[in-house]
């Protein structure tokens, strides 16, 4: 039953961005496909001990992830659904996301990706309330994060 929610829920919210938000913006979204560098396994053993952050993220090809708080965690800590609202490549080769993810709970998150022209790394950042710009994708910022391909 749960799942099922979860799924109505997303769906919902797909509806949503496809409608529009209160500024009448509408985003072209869209799920991944297999062949999207963010598919796939991210870790960071450094995180684990900070809030929020977890050490190991599984991107699947269908739209849906889990977070796992330590790499070696056989049950993940958070998944849910996301969808690529954007995607654009950079003049260094860099391939840049707007994602929007939608927790088990009905929330949802506001991320901006950037994958490295080898696609080894994946720089993340976090906004409750709109996607983050590109400047905003740096250290010193809170919500910033950084993963290496497993």
């Amino acid at each position: 039953m749960k799942k099922q929610l979860f799924f109505i829920a997303f769906f919902g919210l797909i509806f949503l961005i496809g409608s529009g938000f209160a500024d009448d913006t509408v985003y072209q979204f869209r799920l991944p496909k297999y062949t999207e560098p963010i598919y796939g396994t991210w870790i960071n053993e450094e995180y684990g001990n900070r809030q929020y952050f977890d050490q190991k993220w599984i991107f699947y090809d269908w739209g849906y992830f889990e977070a796992y708080h330590k790499i070696s965690d056989e049950r993940f800590s958070d998944s849910g659904g996301y969808i690529l609202v954007e995607k654009w490549q950079d003049a260094d080769g860099n391939v840049w996301y707007k994602e929007l993810d939608l927790d088990k709970s009905g929330g949802h998150y506001y991320w901006l990706d950037k994958i490295s022209n080898d696609g080894t790394t994946l720089e993340a950042v976090l906004n409750f309330s709109d996607f983050p710009k590109e400047s905003e994708l740096n250290p010193s910022n809170s919500w910033y994060r950084i993963y290496h391909r497993q």
